[in-house]
């Protein structure tokens, strides 16, 4: 016989404020992959729980899969389960016996980033599991095993939790900088991310693969690249450079990217108008750092020879060959 789930406790304040994400919210879990976060929820029944009872379950995605890495069901001792790399273990000081149990729960370091779905089978009878709520789940650069580790925390600092900072714009003969917000952190910003990922047209082609490929940084950011141009898809900013800035705003006008951000998502995940090379590359700089990928913009002025312009004409994310410098995004001016 099986167990209720009664109250569930997701310790969000103490789990967000321990993985760094507490500035963007304390009243929903976010949490970075590779590193264990507290869930504390109460077990009541006919008879005195044990823990071999239980079996937890993440799911992300409209398909979740094991085979995608998109789907783990793991249970006590240590995580074990069946393809799992997700870990669980009762915390220390849990007292099992009160009918409340506290896990520690870790997610792998190379698990697909964002919106997951928690739930817990308290009998090997029972035919689904009782949910536990949602989590966040981001990069993580504080973590050794994950890809986008850095290992200095100056530039952890200054890659991923700065959230202004300076532009460069003009001319190679008359380069001029800007105070930007990139806003990161701002209310509602992680959740247009999300969103900007949720409508790329590799998502929409075959969500299941892009969901499952989210694990990897190179492809979030190329994704990210592509949809912060509006060219071929429901990207984030439409470019124009003849001077004609009718039906929307001068480039010149954004100073951050929050503003931005948010009228896209307005706009029914429509272009805003307009951007320029330095716009776009500083709205890019925003999501990868939200995501948990550590992030700079260069403007480049007079390059030795001509580029290979990527798929977006004007900006591209380069994962330097130095593992532990930060991706850097061109704004081609």
């Amino acid at each position: 016989m099986g167990f209720d789930v009664g109250k569930v406790e997701l310790h969000c304040e103490k789990n967000n404020k321990a993985h760094k994400t507490n500035d963007i919210s304390v009243n929903r879990l976010i949490v970075r992959r590779g590193q264990s976060f507290l869930v504390t929820f109460e077990l009541h029944g006919p008879s005195r729980p044990t823990t071999d009872l239980l079996e937890l379950k993440v799911e992300t995605g409209p398909q979740p899969s094991e085979a995608l890495g998109t789907r783990s069901v793991f249970r006590l001792p240590e995580g074990c389960g069946k393809g799992s790399s997700w870990k669980v273990k009762v915390h220390q000081g849990s007292v099992f016996l009160a009918g409340s149990i506290t896990l520690d729960i870790t997610s792998p370091a190379d698990a697909p980033v964002g919106e997951y779905r928690l739930s817990v089978k308290t009998s090997a009878t029972a035919s689904v599991g009782s949910s536990l709520g949602k989590l966040l789940l981001l990069f993580n650069p504080w973590c050794k095993e994950d890809w986008v580790h850095l290992p200095e925390e100056e530039e952890r600092q200054e890659y991923v939790m700065r959230e202004q900072g300076l532009v460069y714009k003009g001319s190679d003969k008359y380069i001029s900088s800007m105070a930007w917000n990139f806003g990161q952190f701002e209310d509602d910003i992680v959740d247009i991310c999300l969103k900007l990922l949720d409508v790329n047209p590799k998502c929409l082609c075959d969500p299941a693969k892009d969901f499952s490929a989210r694990c990897n940084p190179i492809y979030v950011s190329r994704v990210v690249s592509a949809m912060i141009n509006a060219n071929d898809d429901r990207g984030v900013l439409m470019g124009r450079w003849d001077g004609r800035y009718d039906g929307g705003m001068s480039p010149t006008h954004w100073n951050g990217s929050v503003e931005v951000l948010r009228r896209w998502l307005k706009n029914g995940s429509n272009p805003v108008k307009y951007g320029q090379c330095w716009v776009f590359a500083a709205v890019m700089c925003t999501v990868l750092r939200c995501l948990g990928i550590p992030c700079r913009v260069v403007s480049n002025f007079q390059s030795a020879t001509t580029p290979t312009k990527p798929d977006n004409d004007y900006f591209s994310p380069t994962m330097e060959s130095d593992p532990n410098r930060a991706p850097t995004v061109y704004g081609i001016v």
